[in-house]
């Protein structure tokens, strides 16, 4: 996946400041620039998919303590002809005072669909593969539902077994049947998705504890991910995700996706 794009929603933002913000920063190929750091407790933001279904994302610190920087960027080139450029968790870092390093998020393998708010959550299946709704966070109290999609027997096997969908925490789905279990208690609820042959595919469910932020600033937003060619004279724009212990003060921003360039705060 090479963008997402959507509304993002970055609540109780603090804005991180410096002089070489926006200015650009030159190596062999690419001229680089950081427009804007925001440390943010979670991104929410929503898609749009060829066929209008919109889709609501989530995207937290995975340890408490820690908070989100969302870090916009600017890549261009002016100089080779082509520019092959690999955006992944080795494209770029973040540094603090203490040496301390930060790489990016792969958004795309760490965001949740975002149910909270709704009473059912629709998982769909397909060749023994959830392939939507596969990391979905819900309220207490939301029913999921598992579509089967396929002309062959599925079925879903949950870690734990006091998960009643079935015996031993695993239910078995018809070809265009489906399965619904609803969800009481916070917690993090790991599952793999199957059909008559390996291999399984991992999901989960996340109910989320408390009431849902409503403080929401919203605005555009294009996630930098994937492979990309930059003719000359082309460019991208886009944010990363990086996840820092909260209050973390940065010296300095390393980007190394194609060329080499390194940013100080």
């Amino acid at each position: 996946m090479a963008f997402l794009f959507g509304v993002l929603a970055a609540l109780a933002a603090c804005t991180s400041d410096s002089a070489t913000f926006g200015q650009y920063f030159q190596g062999r190929t690419l001229h680089v620039s950081v427009v804007s750091l925001e440390q943010v407790p979670e991104l929410r933001y929503s898609t749009i998919d060829p066929n209008q279904v919109v889709r609501q994302w989530s995207l937290s610190p995975s340890t408490p303590g820690n908070e989100l920087v969302l870090a916009r960027l600017k890549v261009e080139n002016h100089t080779a002809v082509s520019a092959i450029i690999n955006i992944d968790r080795s494209a770029a870092e973040l540094r603090d005072f203490s040496n301390s390093s930060y790489r990016p998020l792969t958004v795309s393998q760490t965001v949740w669909q975002d149910f909270r708010g709704e009473s059912e959550a629709l998982v769909r299946m397909d060749l023994g593969q959830c392939f939507d709704g596969t990391r979905a966070l819900i309220d207490p109290g939301t029913t999921v539902r598992w579509q089967s999609e396929a002309e062959m027997d599925q079925y879903v096997a949950f870690g734990d077994a006091a998960v009643g969908v079935g015996p031993g925490g695993r239910a078995e789905l018809a070809p265009g049947t489906s399965l619904s279990h609803t969800f009481s208690q916070p917690g993090n609820y790991s599952y793999v998705c199957g059909g008559g042959t390996p291999p399984e595919f991992p999901a989960e469910v996340r109910v989320a504890p408390g009431e849902e932020p409503d403080d929401a600033a919203v605005r555009s937003v294009q996630f930098l991910e994937g492979s990309f060619e930059l003719l000359r004279g082309h460019g991208l724009d886009g944010y990363m995700v990086f996840e820092v212990p909260a209050g973390t003060e940065f010296r300095d921003l390393r980007w190394r996706a194609g060329d080499s360039v390194t940013i100080r705060f």
